[in-house]
Protein backbone atom coordinates (compact mmCIF):
# COMPACT_ATOMS: atom_id res chain seq x y z
CA UNK A 1 0.00 0.00 0.00
CA UNK A 2 1.38 3.40 -0.90
CA UNK A 3 0.18 6.84 0.10
CA UNK A 4 0.99 10.11 -1.59
CA UNK A 5 1.05 13.30 0.43
CA UNK A 6 2.03 16.63 -1.06
CA UNK A 7 3.89 15.03 -3.94
CA UNK A 8 6.03 12.62 -1.91
CA UNK A 9 5.58 8.94 -1.58
CA UNK A 10 5.51 7.16 1.79
CA UNK A 11 5.02 3.47 2.43
CA UNK A 12 2.59 2.21 5.04
CA UNK A 13 2.02 -1.37 6.04
CA UNK A 14 -1.32 -3.01 5.60
CA UNK A 15 -2.90 -3.47 9.08
CA UNK A 16 -3.18 -7.25 8.63
CA UNK A 17 0.53 -7.59 7.80
CA UNK A 18 1.33 -7.22 11.51
CA UNK A 19 -0.59 -10.40 12.38
CA UNK A 20 1.43 -13.63 12.72
CA UNK A 21 1.12 -16.09 9.89
CA UNK A 22 -0.94 -19.22 10.58
CA UNK A 23 2.23 -21.30 10.54
CA UNK A 24 4.01 -19.10 13.10
CA UNK A 25 4.68 -20.86 16.42
CA UNK A 26 2.18 -20.08 19.18
CA UNK A 27 2.58 -20.18 22.95
CA UNK A 28 0.11 -20.97 25.71
CA UNK A 29 0.88 -20.24 29.38
CA UNK A 30 -1.42 -21.32 32.19
CA UNK A 31 -1.40 -21.74 35.97
CA UNK A 32 -3.33 -24.80 37.10
CA UNK A 33 -4.93 -24.11 40.49
CA UNK A 34 -4.94 -27.85 41.15
CA UNK A 35 -1.36 -29.01 40.64
CA UNK A 36 -0.59 -31.78 38.18
CA UNK A 37 2.44 -33.72 39.46
CA UNK A 38 2.48 -35.83 36.27
CA UNK A 39 3.16 -32.75 34.05
CA UNK A 40 6.72 -32.90 32.66
CA UNK A 41 8.89 -31.30 29.96
CA UNK A 42 8.19 -32.21 26.34
CA UNK A 43 4.90 -33.92 27.20
CA UNK A 44 2.19 -33.44 24.58
CA UNK A 45 -0.98 -31.77 25.84
CA UNK A 46 -4.49 -31.25 24.42
CA UNK A 47 -6.45 -28.37 25.98
CA UNK A 48 -10.23 -28.41 26.36
CA UNK A 49 -12.74 -25.66 27.08
CA UNK A 50 -10.87 -22.80 25.38
CA UNK A 51 -11.23 -21.25 21.91
CA UNK A 52 -11.52 -23.75 19.06
CA UNK A 53 -8.01 -22.85 17.78
CA UNK A 54 -6.49 -23.64 21.18
CA UNK A 55 -8.48 -26.85 21.71
CA UNK A 56 -7.56 -28.12 18.22
CA UNK A 57 -3.81 -27.69 18.81
CA UNK A 58 -1.40 -30.25 20.25
CA UNK A 59 0.85 -28.37 22.68
CA UNK A 60 4.35 -29.30 23.80
CA UNK A 61 5.31 -28.38 27.40
CA UNK A 62 8.47 -26.25 27.26
CA UNK A 63 8.57 -25.26 30.94
CA UNK A 64 6.84 -26.64 34.03
CA UNK A 65 6.95 -25.22 37.57
CA UNK A 66 5.36 -26.99 40.52
CA UNK A 67 4.62 -24.80 43.57
CA UNK A 68 3.70 -25.75 47.11
CA UNK A 69 2.72 -22.95 49.49
CA UNK A 70 0.87 -22.56 52.78
CA UNK A 71 -1.64 -20.15 51.24
CA UNK A 72 -2.11 -21.58 47.73
CA UNK A 73 -1.56 -25.28 48.21
CA UNK A 74 -0.13 -27.22 45.26
CA UNK A 75 -0.25 -25.55 41.82
CA UNK A 76 1.47 -26.07 38.47
CA UNK A 77 2.55 -23.44 35.92
CA UNK A 78 2.86 -24.61 32.30
CA UNK A 79 4.50 -22.85 29.36
CA UNK A 80 3.64 -24.59 26.11
CA UNK A 81 4.48 -24.15 22.42
CA UNK A 82 2.97 -25.57 19.28
CA UNK A 83 4.66 -28.73 18.04
CA UNK A 84 7.39 -28.19 15.51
Amino acid sequence: MERRKSGRSTRTRHPLSALPSPSAPATFDIRLALGQPDAFLEARVKAAGFKDEIDATTWLISEVTHRLSKMGGFSTDLKMDTER
